[in-house]
């Protein structure tokens, strides 16, 4: 799903590399390839998907260029995990999760609401256009947010 030792400080340099200065800030047009059945996110939205070649089952996916913004900012995530909207700009992914389980959901949601008017009230001044929240059993990192994703255990 998510490589924990890219999210580490180090681990940011083996992806890409750089001076380990979080002050120091660059715009990223990010596109991965994966196997058409693995959801991709990262800190923008998707700008496209195209079929990788006629002889394999891989697209690439091709997410809008990032603001000005560190290194230690961006997050790839691959998954197979299942994804309700929750509005136009906000996801949630989960391994086992569907609207039919009303009362969790619910709960979920209103939760993600809450912490979407939070930090919309704290960060008035950043837009960022789309927010992922993605639940992931036993993750080490619980609340760990980037630009456009926060992980959740």
């Amino acid at each position: 799903l998510i490589a924990p030792h890219i999210q580490e400080r180090n681990g940011m340099r083996q992806l890409f590399p750089c001076w380990d200065k979080p002050q120091l800030k660059a715009t990223f047009n990010i596109s991965i390839k994966h196997p058409r059945y693995i959801s991709v996110l990262s800190n923008m939205p998707t700008r496209s998907q195209k079929h990788y070649d006629s002889y394999s089952d891989s697209l690439r996916t091709y997410f809008h260029v990032t603001p000005p913004m560190s290194i230690f900012q961006i997050a790839i995530v691959m998954t197979e995990y299942q994804s309700i909207r929750i509005n136009e700009n906000i996801t949630l992914w989960c391994e086992y999760c569907s609207k039919e389980q009303s009362p969790k959901f619910e709960f979920v949601q209103r939760i993600i609401n809450n912490i979407t008017l939070h930090l919309k009230s704290e960060f008035d001044e950043i837009n960022i256009p789309k927010m992922d929240h993605i639940a992931i059993p036993n993750f080490p990192q619980d609340g760990i947010s980037k630009w456009g994703l926060i992980f959740h255990t």
